[in-house]
């Protein structure tokens, strides 16, 4: 039996059970492109609309919740944090994290076009696992692992905006 890699797992997932799948969150407005050909199901997933824009790579370890309060509070500059809040920044749904997975390559698994400076770290996502309380989805960049961890945990951050 031929391994299958996460990306064509996830494929079949979107494509067998579109309203359950994990990758497919309903805050996130996505283009999904499938193809088949020699005996290999392979696609794209890409966000719709403006480009995102990923935060200068901050290197910040946090809990959820903290990341959340990080998000709220970061300025335009994407490095320096207000006494207020500006909500310019989010934390990345795991579609948008997703979306800059590369399967082709590993340490880091991304399209570095996208994410310059992007690290093998495990990064939050702001969508919640389907208790909504207490797990939220992440992403293993070193090898593009997609994982529920508690909120409780500790990832990295790096915002996005659009």
């Amino acid at each position: 039996m031929e391994r299958q890699t996460p990306f064509s797992l996830f494929i079949r997932q979107a494509l067998l059970y579109p309203l359950a799948s994990p990758f497919l969150p309903a805050e996130a407005d996505v283009k999904l492109a499938v193809s088949y050909a020699n005996g290999k199901l392979t696609g794209s997933y890409t966000p719709v609309g403006p480009p995102l824009i990923f935060q200068p790579e901050p290197y910040l370890n946090m809990d959820w919740a903290a990341a959340a309060i990080y998000a709220e509070y970061l300025e335009n500059d994407g490095v320096t944090v207000s006494e207020t809040p500006q909500s310019i920044w989010h934390i990345p749904t795991i579609g948008e994290l997703f979306s800059v997975i590369d399967y082709s390559i590993f340490n880091p698994a991304a399209d570095i076009s996208k994410v310059p400076d992007i690290q093998s770290y495990g990064y939050w996502s702001s969508t919640t696992g389907a208790d909504g309380t207490t797990l939220a989805w992440g992403v293993g960049f070193y090898g593009g692992d997609v994982y529920l961890n508690a909120k409780t945990g500790s990832l990295y951050i790096r915002c996005v905006r659009q």
